[in-house]
């Protein structure tokens, strides 16, 4: 009998092994890290959760970073946090994607990815203080915490609070922002983009200055102006497009010489 169960035991092991190594949803890479999952409200749908995951190297663990010391070993409190770390604090430098997912069927539906530029890498955070772009819902260690990142709000003024953002701060001349969220017409998590005339470069646009931080003046219709130290002055008004998903309007782009301001 011991003999039949030890027999039972190695032949079961490689199995349950091998169970346990498989990602959490059927159809993403074997090396997928989940950072976090956000069921959709069930008026939405019922059997949908958005999941932001990164991928790992085949062959080491996720190296943990900070733009101050990359060992992770400083003390959060022994520095104040520069312009861009306000939107990384401890991070990880990794391919990083967002799924939708069925939680029925345990299976990926679609997938977009997040990068700032033509890099297949962004910096994401894991652990950031809170009163900055990211809610932090705590615990606090040395007064960070992990950040919800797919805290779901309603960015597109349609009425729905389906969507969530990513930023990044370049300078501390404010946040680009990359707006995401649920499609319930396509059944899909989508990028928000948008499409302005007048603005550089030429095309939809995914990542947008300051957006989630202004207010529309009107239901999904937004007019405002941004000005930069460099003495750029841009003038936006835009609107949200339902029927494309999609922000379409108008740039109007200034450069305003700021030494010739000051002779006068």
């Amino acid at each position: 009998m011991l003999l039949t169960r030890f027999v039972f035991l190695c032949l079961l092991s490689p199995l349950l092994m091998l169970a346990a190594s498989r990602p959490a949803y059927i159809g993403l890479p074997d090396h997928a890290v989940l950072l976090e999952e956000q069921p959709l409200p069930v008026w939405a749908h019922a059997h949908r959760a958005l999941v932001l995951w990164v991928l790992a190297p085949a062959n080491k663990p996720l190296q943990r970073r900070t733009l101050m010391d990359e060992t992770d070993s400083s003390p959060e409190e022994d520095y104040d946090y520069t312009c861009p770390e306000q939107t990384t604090g401890h991070f990880y430098r990794a391919p990083t994607h967002v799924s939708l997912v069925d939680t029925q069927s345990r299976r990926v539906l679609n997938t977009v990815p997040v990068k700032l530029t033509g890099a297949d890498t962004y910096d994401v955070p894991f652990r950031i203080r809170p009163g900055y772009f990211y809610h932090v819902r705590g615990p606090l260690t040395r007064g960070a915490g992990k950040p919800h990142i797919l805290a779901l709000r309603d960015f597109n003024g349609d009425g729905n609070a389906l969507e969530f953002a990513f930023h990044v701060m370049e300078s501390c001349s404010g946040p680009l922002t990359m707006v995401l969220g649920y499609s319930v017409s396509q059944d899909r998590v989508i990028v928000y983009e948008f499409l302005l005339q007048g603005a550089k470069p030429d095309g939809p646009q995914s990542w947008m200055y300051r957006f989630t931080f202004r207010k529309p003046i009107a239901p999904m219709h937004w007019r405002y102006d941004d000005w930069y130290n460099s003495g750029r002055h841009i003038e936006y008004d835009f609107r949200y497009l339902a029927e494309r998903e999609r922000f379409e309007g108008t740039a109007r782009i200034r450069d305003i010489d700021l030494n010739q301001l000051k002779k006068k």
